[in-house]
């Protein structure tokens, strides 16, 4: 199996209405059979993907004008190389095939407010993942703050502290 020299996103896409039928066909999208292939387009199976979920809303507004701001760099770069006489127009070739690219990265990173805190525990043994969220659970309980929802993933858990339901200084 080839996927190159780096983990590449198969397919990215933002879901624009609050509704989690809509959220969850997106989703099912990567169960289909022979859904993605590799360089040589081979099947891609399941077990050699995974999904990210952007947990905080986006705000479009500001990804928007975050994205422009990228742009006009890129439109600044193009006429520092024009001027100068500069023929390395690599850099510049890459950033205006992956325009989409781009926004998508800004409707990611721009968050319209955050809704949870996410605690990444990444674990040597993950034998150890039950401990782990036992362990959690009663950290959170302690602090009194409402138990997380807590995700297991392949090496370690996603715990979610929400920032609506807890009042505490971050």
């Amino acid at each position: 199996m080839d996927l190159g020299d780096r983990p590449d996103m198969l397919d990215r896409d933002i879901v624009k209405h609050h509704d989690f039928s809509e959220y969850l066909s997106k989703l099912y999208r990567f169960t289909q059979p022979e859904g993605y292939r590799d360089n040589n387009g081979r099947t891609i199976p399941q077990e050699a993907m995974a999904v990210y979920v952007n947990l905080h809303l986006s705000d479009s507004i500001g990804a928007w004008r975050k994205t422009k701001e990228q742009l006009a760099r890129i439109d600044s770069e193009i006429a520092s190389k024009a001027f100068t006489g500069s023929a390395d127009l690599n850099h510049i070739y890459h950033n205006m095939r992956n325009l989409a690219g781009i926004w998508y990265t800004q409707m990611q990173n721009t968050y319209s407010r955050k809704l949870w805190i996410d605690y990444d525990i990444d674990l040597i043994d993950t034998g150890l993942k039950e401990k782990t969220a036992g362990n959690v659970r009663k950290l959170f309980s302690s602090l009194n703050l409402a138990q997380p929802p807590i995700i297991a993933t392949r090496g370690g858990l996603h715990v979610l502290l929400s920032t609506t339901e807890n009042t505490f200084s971050r």
